[in-house]
């Protein structure tokens, strides 16, 4: 439910979220729904976030976006199971750093 009592549309986030050209930007915006999400605050915006990690560490990683993806992986939000999908795709994209970050990040858990 939004603010304003109405169902939410996760196409419009996720539209508002793929106009984010800037992967900074993207870095960004999730880093503050973890913020609120760690901080009790239940809302559209931290769900909203909980559902789409797998996809922004994913383009994180499509674009090439090492540093980027880095960052993101620390903010400790991935599930056990995008940690999988991400070191499959770290593995076919080549990299190295990112696939080593994500199996230390798995043997944490």
């Amino acid at each position: 439910m939004a603010w304003n009592s109405e169902r939410i549309d996760y196409e419009e986030y996720d539209e508002c979220l793929d106009k984010i050209n800037n992967s900074e930007e993207k870095l960004e915006f999730a880093r503050r729904g973890i913020l609120r999400h760690r901080a009790g605050e239940e809302s559209i915006y931290t769900e909203y976030i909980r559902r789409m990690s797998y996809k922004i560490g994913a383009g994180l990683l499509e674009d090439g976006k090492e540093k980027e993806f880095l960052n993101f992986l620390k903010m400790d939000y991935l599930s056990a199971d995008s940690l999988v999908k991400l070191l499959k795709l770290s593995n076919q994209k080549g990299m190295t750093v990112c696939s080593a970050y994500i199996i230390e990040m798995q043997n944490e858990i």
